[in-house]
This record gives structure tokens, C-alpha cells and sequence, in this order.
């Protein structure tokens, strides 16, 4: 059985089990947490906004559970769906499998789901799935991040204020309580936080941590460090990472998978590369990426660790011009450094917010960047990691559904677009036309929307 069909059984198991629990339950809501300690806030979902982190009765953080989680999970047990769940119902509306149920299928969830079901309340069970934001110190300013997780978006708009959009575009009013520094991390929280990760460790079987930039934060190196003095076989460490960054960071984290492997610590670390296009187009989207830095680093990993590499794209409406290079990108690394146990892979997620990036604004003409890159990877699937998989080919054809699938409020939508970029171009003193000019005529189309929505206002 190929890689792909082993993930598309795992899938179509989970989803009759969760089934029974009910029509919309999801194994995910239960043991998954991802706490943003900068900002101090904590969800269970990657899809969904983050919530205050709050005190219990005894005056301890409840660093993973909170009244509001506690409610969307009765409502599912219930039968319900929560709206704060939205995004799944719709891909699982238009006839794909979607998060809900691809996430609890994952070798780090589906083990725990008769454990988790067989006293099911509507209290958090202990995740065997963690991400960490120690710090929003970032030396990028991706276009679709905010202030919370880039000290540098946090300075771009304390300096010049929000973008013009038709509702003001990442406003810092409503984060007066947070003051962002250089060096910034919440020492009130990570105090509390360590006994907790002490003893949750033992439950958790992926732990993936994020930012800002979390190779340019010491507690990542402090996390790295507590691992390579213990055993866990059963765990997997995940790195997200814009890999732009100084030699002697990135090598000092070379030196630290290093000794991961070596004290057999745990089962496998894999490097998330954040890139959602190629070149010039992927550094206008992710400002102050470097492409050639990128695609150094990724080779000294795969050259000198055992890691696996799993890139995250978020296919946004930038990004279709490059993309097919990007995918050729991909199957080089596959080919050059394939060998047993390893994965190079590429996960294809699709921008929600903010939605004037989403795919859905462009001209239905725009699909055959799509169909070039899915006729690609069709010509090239091997199931046996040297080639691309029949999961990642169905990343790419969810995304190209996303697309073509009806928008609302589209004029507005595009009318942001305007704005936003030519912002964009001001503040970061880029050129769209001269990056994009596959997209020319689709910026024409929303500058008029723009003047006829000023216009209307007026």
C-alpha cells in the first residue's frame, strides 16, 4: 500500500469514529493546544482566533483550556457545529476532506482517540499535539501576519498606523497592554509555563514550535536543549522557520539537531520552511525573506542531518506566478536528498485572512497556473518519497476549488487589494507591476473598484 493510500485509510478510519461520537466532532478540539506566550493567549485550533489565557478558580493559568473552548466543545458532542469552525464545514461542503478530519487521522492524534472518548467531558484532555510561540520577535513582515506574532509589523504600523483598507488594516489600539521590544517575551507566563511543559511532555507526540522567527529566540534553544538530555521515541519536533537569518543562529541549530540524533532523544525532527512562491515573488510576499538564504539553509539540513522537511505553502492570490517554479523547487530536493526514512514534502494551506489575499478574488482565468502545476505533479507522483504524493496533488487541487468557488462582498474585497498593496509599495518602497505583471490588468481591475467605491462613499 503506497504512502498516500495508508493516509487516505487513516482518514476515512478516524471519520467513522468520530462519527459515532458525533457529525461533528473533531479529536483535534481535544488534544491539540497552541500557546502564543508573548502575547498570552492560547487556542485549539490553528484555523481559529486566539483567547486569553485565563486564571481558574485557584488562581493558576489554565494554559490550554478555557470557558470559551469549553462551550464549542459540548456544542460539538451535541451534534452542533461551531461557527467558529467554519472554515471545515465549507471544505467539507464542497466535498473535500478537510482539517477536522485529515489532523485527527495524524499518527500524533488517532492513537489517543479511545483513550480521549472513553470519559469524554468537555474539558481539554492532555494534547499530544503542542505548538509554541515563545516570542513575536521577527525579522520579517509577511503580507498576510500581524503585529501579535512580527515585532517588525508591530514597528511598521507604530510608526505609520494601520492600512488604509475599508475596515483599517492591523491596528495596534487593541494591543495597548503589549509593548513590544527587541528582546520581548513574557517572563510572568514562561515562569509558568515550564513546570507545565515538564508535565505534559510525556503526552505529547508532536511538538512544533513557531513565532515570529523561533530560531532567533534562547527559549527555543533552551526546549532543544531539555530534549537532548531525555528520551522520548514516540516524539516528533517540528521547527517552523523563515530561514532567513544569521549563519552562526542557523548553525547553532544545525549543531543542535545534531545532538538530538545522535542521543536518539526523540523519533524524528522535521524543518517547516515557511514559502508560499519562488523568488522575487516569494520575497515580496514574505518582506525581508531571502531566497538564496532559504535555499542554502535548506540544503546544509538535508545535507548534514537526518531531518525531514516539510514546507508550508499558503497559497494566496500573489502567489500563482511562481508557483509552478516553486513545485520544481520541491522535486529537486526530493530527487537529490530522497533516502528511507526521511520526508520532503510540501503541505499546501489557503489563506483565510486577510481576505482581500484570498484566492477566490481572482478572475476564473487565473486557474491555469493551477492546472500547469497539477499536470506537473501528476507526471511526477511516486509514492516512494522520490516524487511527489496523491496527499500532496490533493493540496494543490483543494486550493484550485478554493479559487474557483463564489466570493462575497468581491468588489469590496479587491477594492482592499488596491489599497493594501499600493500601500504596501509606499511604506517597503517596492514595485508590484514589475513582480507581478501576470497580474497587471487584474490590479486595473481593482483600482476601479476602489475609485467607484470612493465614489459611492463620497
Amino acid at each position: 500500500m503506497s504512502y498516500s493510500e495508508k493516509e487516505f485509510e487513516k482518514v476515512a478510519v478516524i471519520t467513522k469514529k468520530m462519527d459515532e461520537i458525533s457529525s461533528s466532532f473533531c479529536l483535534v478540539r481535544w488534544k491539540h493546544a497552541t500557546l502564543n506566550l508573548a502575547s498570552g493567549a492560547s487556542k485549539s485550533c490553528c484555523h481559529h482566533h486566539f483567547k486569553p489565557i485565563q486564571l481558574n478558580k485557584n488562581g493558576e493559568f489554565q494554559l490550554h483550556d478555557n470557558s470559551e473552548e469549553q462551550k464549542l466543545r459540548k456544542e460539538m458532542l451535541d451534534g452542533k457545529r461551531p461557527k467558529d469552525c467554519s472554515y471545515c464545514w465549507w471544505v467539507e461542503d464542497s466535498g473535500h476532506a478537510s482539517d477536522r478530519v485529515n489532523w485527527s487521522a495524524k499518527s500524533w492524534m488517532a492513537p489517543s482517540f479511545d483513550e480521549t472518548t472513553e470519559n469524554i467531558s468537555n474539558k481539554a484532555a492532555p494534547p499530544s499535539w503542542v505548538e509554541l510561540n515563545f516570542s513575536s520577535v521577527c525579522n520579517l513582515k509577511c503580507l498576510y501576519c500581524s503585529p501579535i506574532y512580527s515585532t517588525n509589523w508591530y514597528k511598521e504600523i507604530k510608526k505609520f498606523g494601520p492600512y488604509p483598507t475599508s475596515n483599517p488594516h492591523n491596528s495596534i489600539s487593541h494591543l495597548n497592554y503589549i509593548e513590544f521590544e527587541d528582546n520581548y517575551e513574557n517572563t510572568e507566563l514562561m515562569e509558568k509555563f515550564w513546570p507545565w511543559f515538564y508535565e505534559t511532555l510525556p503526552h505529547i507526540r508532536l511538538l512544533k514550535i513557531t513565532g515570529g522567527e523561533p530560531l532567533l529566540s534562547e527559549n527555543t534553544f533552551k526546549l532543544m536543549s531539555i530534549l537532548e538530555k531525555q528520551n522520548h521515541p514516540k516524539l516528533c519536533l517540528g521547527i517552523n522557520s523563515n530561514l532567513s537569518i544569521s549563519d552562526d543562529k542557523w548553525m547553532r541549530f544545525i549543531e543542535s539537531v545534531k545532538i538530538l540524533e545522535q542521543n536518539k532523544s526523540i523519533d524524528r525532527i522535521y524543518l517547516h520552511p515557511s514559502l508560499d512562491s519562488s523568488a522575487k515573488r516569494a520575497e515580496y510576499i514574505r518582506h525581508g525573506l531571502d531566497y538564496s538564504v532559504l535555499q542554502k539553509n535548506v540544503e546544509t539540513f538535508l545535507s548534514e542531518t537526518n531531518g525531514s522537511v516539510h514546507f508550508i505553502s499558503t497559497l494566496n492570490c500573489l502567489a500563482l506566478g511562481g508557483l509552478l517554479d516553486y513545485w520544481k523547487y520541491i522535486l529537486e530536493l526530493k530527487t537529490k536528498h530522497y533516502k528511507k526514512g526521511r520526508e520532503i514534502a510540501i503541505g499546501t494551506e489557503v489563506l483565510q485572512a486577510p481576505e482581500w489575499l484570498n484566492l477566490n478574488i481572482l478572475d476564473e482565468s487565473m486557474s491555469h497556473y493551477f492546472d500547469e502545476v497539477i499536470s506537473f505533479v501528476k507526471d511526477h507522483i511516486n509514492e516512494d518519497g522520490s516524487g511527489f504524493t496523491q496527499v500532496e496533488l490533493a493540496g494543490l487541487e483543494k486550493a484550485k476549488s478554493t479559487m474557483l468557488s463564489p466570493s462575497d462582498n468581491r468588489e469590496r474585497k479587491r477594492s482592499d487589494f488596491y489599497r493594501f498593496i499600493k500601500e504596501v509599495d509606499k511604506r517597503r518602497d517596492s514595485s508590484f507591476d514589475e513582480i507581478f505583471p501576470e497580474l497587471t490588468s487584474f490590479m486595473e481591475i481593482c483600482k476601479a473598484n476602489s475609485e467607484r467605491l470612493e465614489n459611492f462613499l463620497s
